[in-house]
């Protein structure tokens, strides 16, 4: 007696994500609110964790960081600080990224970091102050639809305080920029910076039995998914590519 959906993450890379979406109605009801995309899970997700002073090995942009039982690649650290930028990848020799899992953020308090080219740090994550996700700017640049006539689908940002609605759609139809489709940035949604800010939500209005539909989204990352500062490793006492992973940007 649910409208529920189900949702397939197609592309996902640092500049771009596509979403796939399904979902049927039995009997009765309509899809609540619920998330497609999760801005601070989805791969290259930058997380800015607070350190327990400024360690006396600088790390290395590019290297992974051991920390807490999780491989987190450096993207940006600035020599003397007590924070450093950083995304979730596979393990400390392999930098394929991975999403930070749903109520994972990032390592705890007070935990050692160990670096692949800095070594054992000298100091840990901050003893109250836990990690950070750098807010997120998105947009939709695409969207594919089939949708049950008589019956609309709504997606919206959801941002904590203030949402903003995206599109309603029925039937079905293609907007892309094979036809003149201006992507739909953030607008008025805000609240949450760190979280929820950039998500994008699914509702449905007027579902009957048997309503179906099928959406895929287009989605641009922005700001909160860069990669690696490599050039920066200069001021850090390290060459641009010594992170030792045969990448560079």
């Amino acid at each position: 007696m649910a409208y529920t959906v189900a949702t397939q993450t197609l592309v996902d890379t640092n500049s771009k994500a596509v979403v796939h979406v399904d979902g049927e109605c039995s009997s009765s009801g309509e899809v609540s609110a619920t998330n497609i995309f999760d801005s601070s899970h989805s791969k290259y997700s930058l997380l800015t964790l607070t350190l327990s002073g400024a360690p006396t090995t600088n790390f290395c942009i590019g290297e992974v960081l051991t920390c807490d039982s999780q491989f987190l690649r450096v993207q940006d650290y600035t020599s003397g600080g007590t924070t450093v930028v950083v995304y979730r990848v596979t393990s400390a020799t392999d930098v394929t990224p991975l999403a930070f899992a749903a109520g994972n953020s990032g390592p705890t308090t007070s935990e050692a970091i160990a670096g692949s080219v800095s070594g054992t740090s000298s100091v840990t994550t901050h003893s109250s102050t836990v990690g950070a996700f750098v807010q997120k700017s998105v947009s939709v640049t695409s969207v594919r639809w089939s949708v049950s006539t008589g019956h609309s689908a709504k997606l919206f940002y959801n941002g904590g305080t203030a949402d903003q609605d995206i599109c309603y759609l029925t039937g079905g139809g293609i907007w892309d920029s094979t036809n003149h489709f201006t992507p739909v940035g953030m607008g008025a949604a805000a609240g949450d910076a760190g979280s929820v800010l950039g998500d994008i939500q699914i509702l449905t209005v007027g579902a009957a039995d048997k309503d179906t539909l099928t959406i895929q989204v287009g989605i641009q990352k922005g700001a909160g998914y860069e990669q690696p500062l490599f050039a920066k490793n200069s001021t850090l006492g390290y060459g641009p590519n010594e992170h030792g992973f045969g990448d560079y940007y």
